[in-house]
């Protein structure tokens, strides 16, 4: 059996006090750390978005939490179990709690793991969104646990937009109730209880200009590969929103993937309407890299490692 003391936890899965791997978690309330971060004068620190990134999973497996302090080896502990889910509970594991991570595991995969969440907030803080002062409207496909919604309502707040309004598209009703709950009560969005593939999925844009459309796929959020599912969602999402996406910006605008049955990687994007060649048809393709900002972005790489944390503590990952 690993001796998981040697990795910073006791037997039970909690942190122990030698290890200093969640040393960047702190005890105040998500909801006060999402207050603070919408302003534009508080710099977005490496510790700070992965602060959010945590704080947001524990919220999510215990509703309520976000309102309230809660000891960062509380925070540790159910993050370190999270990643062990799936396997066989540990005698001291609270059965009710392992169940709800085995639910929500799908949704909850990019803010259980903090440091890349955390990048992928960063990153999506330094996005390009046209105009600033008036109406913001946001996209996620495939939302989960709902972070990307948060992190786009950092992103426009920053702005200086008057009125934002972000949405997130998911499928697992189970899961868009529980995050819509979470992202209502920060003031930040909503959730719509439908599968991105479906047109009916986007009515509330109701002809409204977009400003940003995200999707994590391939990094922790929503779906793993691009398959049928991710093609279908995109092209519904043209036919019903056309016109509302004259202009919009997306996050990651571009995706690399790789298809076996070829040996070869392609580029998705805006340009192809995020659509495979016809003689890729029915493929899944899976995802390699972001393209954000016109870097590529190597999905092993986000997040790793966490260097402005060893060293540089207040370098954000989007400096």
């Amino acid at each position: 059996m690993t001796n998981v003391v040697s990795q910073g936890y006791d037997v039970g899965g909690k942190p122990n006090r030698e290890s200093d791997e969640f040393a960047w978690l702190d005890q105040s309330p998500l909801v006060e750390d999402v207050r603070r971060l919408a302003k534009s004068g508080d710099p977005l620190s490496d510790a700070a978005l992965m602060n959010v990134a945590a704080k947001y999973f524990f919220a999510f497996v215990h509703p309520g939490a976000q309102v309230n302090p809660v000891p960062p080896r509380e925070i540790a502990s159910i993050l370190h179990r999270f990643q062990r889910c799936r396997s066989l509970n540990e005698p001291d594991d609270d059965i009710e709690i392992m169940n709800i991570l085995r639910r929500f595991a799908p949704a909850l995969a990019l803010s259980a793991r903090p440091v890349v969440a955390g990048h992928v907030l960063g990153l999506l803080a330094a996005q390009f969104v046209p105009g600033s002062g008036g109406r913001y409207l946001g996209l996620d496909l495939y939302t989960g646990s709902g972070l990307l919604v948060l992190g786009q309502y950092l992103l426009a707040s920053r702005h200086g937009y008057e009125s934002v309004e972000v949405w997130g598209v998911e499928g697992d009703g189970v899961a868009a109730k529980r995050a819509g709950s979470l992202l209502r009560s920060l003031g930040v969005g909503n959730v719509v209880p439908c599968a991105p593939e479906y047109t009916a999925a986007y009515e509330m844009v109701g002809g409204r200009r977009l400003s940003l459309v995200t999707s994590a796929v391939g990094a922790g959020g929503g779906i793993g590969l691009c398959d049928d599912r991710f093609f279908t969602a995109f092209a519904a999402l043209e036919r019903a929103c056309s016109t509302s996406l004259q202009g919009a910006s997306f996050f990651p605008e571009g995706l690399i993937v790789y298809s076996r049955e070829t040996n070869a990687s392609l580029i998705l994007s805006r340009e192809n309407g995020f659509q495979r060649p016809a003689e890729f048809d029915g493929a899944a393709l899976q995802p390699q890299a972001w393209i954000v900002a016109g870097d590529v972005i190597p999905l092993h790489r986000m997040g790793e490692p966490p260097t402005s944390l060893e060293r540089q503590p207040d370098k954000s990952f989007n400096e």
